[in-house]
């Protein structure tokens, strides 16, 4: 009887490896899920400086007239995420090395700038310009005074900043 039951426990291992040994030979597939993560993000870039080639004053009053046009300054830029923005602030020329307490002078000339990313203008508050690559082009234009600018060379800054969206 044991014989018996040891035969038929050998038969029954035997009939479970069955199925394996059917599938020998026949091809067999697993698919695999791949997943990846890029971050938002804007690219770096530099902007050369800008320059006014001369700043126009009043032969009757000397004031600064005003109007003068900045060389532009361009650069590549590009974000990747809707939400992305653009912004922008700037201060003012300030006399490299002349400084006035005069009323009827001033040490400081004042700017407008412009950017503007391919035809977007950007407002200086910011403005969104989500998925993005284009031209990034920097201008200004001087304003007009109230007191006569003194004689010296001047200098003052634009910040842009790109944002990514988040």
């Amino acid at each position: 009887m044991m014989k018996k039951l040891l035969m038929g426990a050998v038969a029954l291992a035997a009939m479970q490896a069955v199925p394996v040994l059917a599938q020998t030979g026949q091809a067999q597939s697993v698919q695999i899920d791949v997943t990846g993560t890029v971050g938002s993000k804007c690219s770096t870039f530099s902007l050369d400086p800008i320059s006014f080639t001369a700043i126009s004053t009043s032969n009757s009053s000397g004031f600064a007239t005003g109007g003068d046009t900045s060389s532009p300054a361009t650069a590549s830029v590009w974000c990747n995420k809707a939400g992305a923005q653009v912004s922008y602030e700037h201060v003012a020329m300030k006399a490299n090395t002349v400084t006035t307490s005069n009323a009827a002078f001033t040490d400081t000339v004042d700017f407008t700038p412009t950017v503007k990313l391919g035809t977007t203008t950007i407002a200086s508050g910011g403005t969104t310009v989500g998925i993005v690559a284009d031209t990034l082009t920097v201008s200004a234009t001087t304003n007009a005074t109230t007191a006569i600018p003194v004689a010296d060379s001047y200098t003052g800054t634009i910040k842009v900043t790109l944002t990514p969206g988040v």
